[in-house]
């Protein structure tokens, strides 16, 4: 591109990982996560060792060293649960606890099954929201398309990054912003909020 503007552009590379930085002071702790974010970028950047499997001609497995695992014994929800949030029950409520912790999954049936068990321990009032639960009529000429689309079957539905028909809130409990809002207040898809009081459904600290 000869464009008459690259002489003005500045390039920036960036090299720091941010998502594995911690800001922990001790000693011991701080060696670990340096030896597991080495091996994390290792496995990004595709330097760690493959090892075939299943008569492969090319290696594609990777080796998670055990240190690296959580050893699951019987209920594998409720292990690792126990093992991100320890003494969770004492301390659900607590936002340097929390914010320095979170489970990530690939699927979001995962997701709905762990907040679920998560949010049985904690203790207080519970209030459902429900979402609409009727389709928008484009025009006036399609009175009749809502029979093929009844209230029980729109509540079925569930749309990537999107919150299920039913919500369901307790005062003090967290939960994770969707969609854009109001970046310039903050309100940004990933931000994480708690809830303050019931009834309220809208009344939220960042």
């Amino acid at each position: 591109n000869r464009s008459y503007i690259w002489e003005s552009c500045v390039v920036y590379t960036l090299k720091t990982s941010m998502r594995i930085q911690d800001t922990c002071t001790d000693g011991t702790t701080i060696s670990k996560n340096k030896a597991f974010n080495e091996w994390l970028l290792k496995m990004g950047n595709g330097t760690l060792p493959a090892q075939n499997r299943q008569d492969e001609n090319d290696p594609t497995w990777i080796e998670i060293p055990e240190k690296h695992c959580v050893m699951l014994k019987t209920d594998h929800t409720s292990d690792i649960i126990s093992h991100t949030y320890p003494d969770f029950r004492l301390k659900w409520n607590t936002e340097s606890y929390l914010k320095e912790r979170a489970i990530l999954t690939p699927l979001n049936d995962t997701a709905e099954e762990l907040n679920h068990q998560i949010f049985k321990q904690v203790p207080g009032e519970e209030k459902s929201y429900k979402s609409c639960d009727e389709i928008c009529k484009a025009s006036q000429d399609t009175n009749d398309v809502e029979i093929g689309y009844p209230t029980e079957f729109l509540n079925t539905l569930t749309f990537p990054g999107m919150p299920p028909h039913v919500l369901t809130l307790k005062e003090g409990i967290p939960v994770l912003m969707l969609r854009n809002i109001n970046p310039g207040l903050g309100l940004c898809n990933g931000t994480r909020l708690l809830h303050q009081e019931l009834p309220n459904p809208k009344d939220f600290t960042l």
